[in-house]
């Protein structure tokens, strides 16, 4: 249900109220909302008419970005996470939503909203290999080739055995 369909279930609501003849109960019944809902639209009718229900449009900054600002964004985020002044140089969520918030005002409520805009500029999801900079390939190599077949454990000897540790498998 969009915006214009619940400003015109509150508008039907205060027809109703005109008539009062219903509960609140029996209009949020009708209208598919809880009777608190209705009482609060009732309350806002009386203090401020019928207008008290219209929409007031959206709220807070806006949610999406234009083409230009797209283009500025991938600019931003080609330089890199430390260019704007991160720790690291890594991408997440929640750090291209603070640049968005802090460069464009548009503020995204959920992370989800912004891999979607990511998604759409045709960014993907990467995930950094870490490796440890003391890390010796020759090393690892040797150990896997000498070490382990030294302590890896054998399976189970072939013929009869025995799941019980004081009676032997008898041949």
């Amino acid at each position: 249900m969009d915006a214009h369909d619940k400003q015109q279930r509150r508008l039907t609501a205060a027809a109703l109220f005109e008539q009062d003849e219903r509960s609140d109960t029996r209009i949020g019944d009708l209208l598919g909302v809880t009777a608190r809902a209705v009482n609060h639209w009732r309350r806002a009718r009386h203090q401020g008419g019928t207008e008290a229900l219209t929409s007031k449009g959206r709220t807070g900054p806006k949610g999406y970005l234009d083409s230009e600002q797209r283009r500025r964004l991938r600019h931003l985020l080609r330089r890199g996470a430390k260019d704007y002044g991160f720790a690291t140089d890594g991408w997440t969520l929640n750090r291209v939503r603070r640049v968005i918030a802090e460069t464009f005002g548009a503020a995204y409520a959920d992370p989800s909203r912004v891999w979607r805009l990511l998604k759409a500029m045709g960014w993907s999801v990467q995930v950094p290999v870490r490796r440890a900079v003391e890390r010796d390939e020759e090393a690892i190599a040797a150990w896997v080739e000498q070490t382990w077949p030294r302590i890896e454990k054998r399976g189970p000897r072939p013929g009869p055995g025995s799941s019980s540790r004081t009676r032997p498998a008898r041949d």
